[in-house]
């Protein structure tokens, strides 16, 4: 995918954990805040994560969080948001330049999430164009988000395994959910 970024590449995959960074996790943080035991190192659970896509054409403006909203602090612009697109080449022969559709889903212990991403890349007119981003929260023996019911290498005509290189699944415990 095209990003102009000048070598960094968005999005970020989760597939290689090579560059993770290590945090305490915010569910651990709110347990520990609220019990007597606050702060201590011993009760804190942590986890690996992917980095922030920080590109270095936004390194002048105070990184890409600065650029874009000021932290949150108001809304980007229809500029600022052109400014981090993505683009691919049509599939259809054209030389035509998509812009990409991120669809992140958060997924608590969801037997079907394959089938919810399975359905993004089937009705998509442009399936190229789409990239799948899934936090998948899981407890043992649960099914996976992303995964075929049957490998690839047996049938890789299967949607998941078409579009394997455009969805990552990024699995955590689910006993560590934080959510309404």
């Amino acid at each position: 995918i095209d990003d102009g970024s000048d070598g960094a590449t968005f999005p970020i995959s989760t597939r290689s954990t090579e560059h993770h960074e290590t945090i305490v996790h915010p569910a651990s943080m709110i347990a520990n805040n609220n019990s007597n035991r606050k702060n201590n190192q011993d009760n804190m659970v942590y986890m690996k994560v992917p980095p922030f896509w920080e590109p270095k054409k936004f390194a002048t403006a105070g990184g890409i969080r600065q650029h874009l909203g000021q932290y949150g602090e108001r809304l980007i612009t229809p500029q600022e948001a052109a400014d981090v697109g993505s683009y691919v080449t049509a599939s259809d022969g054209s030389s035509d330049r998509l812009e990409t559709i991120y669809v992140a889903i958060a997924s608590y212990r969801d037997w079907q999430c394959s089938a919810t991403v399975e359905n993004v890349f089937f009705r998509a007119k442009h399936p190229e164009r789409i990239r799948v981003g899934v936090v998948d929260q899981v407890d043992e023996g649960d099914a996976k988000c992303g995964r075929p019911t049957i490998p690839c290498d047996r049938d890789p005509g299967q949607i998941l395994c078409q579009y394997s290189g455009q969805i990552d699944v990024f699995e955590m415990d689910a006993t560590l959910a934080v959510g309404p």
